[in-house]
């Protein structure tokens, strides 16, 4: 499993790191900003020549702003279009700003813009890639302009779309936002965060990788988590091991009561099932109406009927047909596809009832 951390926790691992270990902010940036850079090229075809950066006024931005010299200094052509310029940037973002602004007079073949109107999103016309460095972490509630606009604009163009921490619009809190930058790649900071992993976190990130700032993993792992990202090794540790003189009748023996006249295919997905998951032998009740139906569909269970006069619905009278078999399970699973008449709700009722005794799978 991998722990998740809420954005409040990973921006207290930010101050830590700057207050008690003394880590300098702008070098926290650009760890991350090398990081970035890093894992962009080793998921992105090298193919790669032009590459776009969106930067905002935060600190979100000055990441972008310190990876946009990262692949300047790599000889990469490179489109920046800044919503802040000189008197609207402070602290590291201002820094980055102004030593990039610097390097571009070197490298002619790159050029940073600052934003006016949407007319200045034609400079990413030509980019094989855009990274969103717009809004941080401290982002909450719907997206204002020109955030808006300008987000809605690059989700059209067909570019490759990589996002710093997680996409602009994105509320962390809740995993919510009516317009949100759609990307291909997102490279969040320090650790994994709750709120990329479900929700429109999870419809709008594409692959989330881990990016580096320079903060330890023992800092976090001394943290309260609430959550985890259930890996598929993870799902087999709960399984038991089975024993080498197993027969099918030792490894467990399951009763599916399921399926009726109106909706057989619940029974049969859950039969089927019952195997996979590692069941040694299962029998399918069925109506006796659509008992040839039930025989088609399933791999290996066995269909045992009971008399439905045609209705297609169990009734409580057909227990005492089932009652060997309901005394042979080691597991009863009862409900899907049953439907919802009145006398299947009794016979349900009345089966759980009378045998106290039994496991049931509702």
């Amino acid at each position: 499993m991998i722990p998740l951390y809420s954005a409040q926790q990973v921006r207290e691992a930010d101050s830590y790191a700057i207050n008690s270990l003394g880590i300098p902010s702008i070098v926290l940036m650009e760890n991350a900003s090398r990081s970035i850079y890093d894992i962009i090229l080793s998921k992105v075809d090298q193919t790669l020549h032009t590459v776009g950066i969106v930067c905002g006024k935060g600190n979100n931005g000055g990441d972008g702003l310190a990876v946009a010299r990262h692949f300047v200094n790599n000889e990469f052509n490179v489109r920046v279009l800044s919503l802040g310029g000189e008197p609207e940037l402070k602290g590291d973002a201002l820094t980055n700003f102004r030593i990039l602004k610097n390097l571009l007079n070197e490298y002619p073949q790159s050029k940073m813009v600052i934003f006016e109107s949407s007319k200045d999103l034609s400079i990413f016309d030509d980019c094989d890639i855009i990274i969103d460095a717009m809004l941080g972490t401290g982002s909450r509630g719907e997206l204002t302009e020109p955030y808006k606009e300008i987000v809605q604009k690059i989700n059209q163009l067909n570019s490759y779309k990589v996002a710093i921490d997680l996409p602009t619009g994105l509320d962390l809190e809740n995993s919510q936002g009516e317009v949100i930058f759609s990307t291909d790649l997102t490279i969040t900071l320090s650790e994994y965060k709750t709120g990329l992993f479900y929700g429109k976190g999870y419809t709008n990130c594409g692959i989330i990788e881990k990016g580096y700032i320079g903060i330890g993993s023992d800092y976090f792992q001394k943290l309260s988590i609430q959550n985890y990202l259930i890996e598929p090794e993870d799902a087999f540790y709960g399984i038991p091991s089975k024993d080498l003189d197993l027969n099918k009748y030792s490894a467990g023996k399951v009763l599916v009561i399921a399926g009726s006249g109106n909706m057989p295919g619940a029974s049969f997905f859950t039969a089927n099932s019952v195997l996979k998951s590692g069941a040694g032998s299962c029998y399918l009740t069925s109506p006796k109406s659509i008992k040839t139906l039930a025989q088609q569909k399933l791999d290996a269970a066995i269909v045992i009927e009971y008399e439905d006069n045609s209705s297609g619905y169990i009734r409580p009278e057909n227990i005492k047909e089932l009652e060997e078999k309901i005394n042979w399970a080691d597991i009863i699973a009862i409900g899907p596809g049953l439907g919802r008449t009145k006398e299947t709700q009794e016979t349900v009722l009345e089966l759980i009832r009378n045998y106290k005794n039994k496991r049931f799978v509702i």
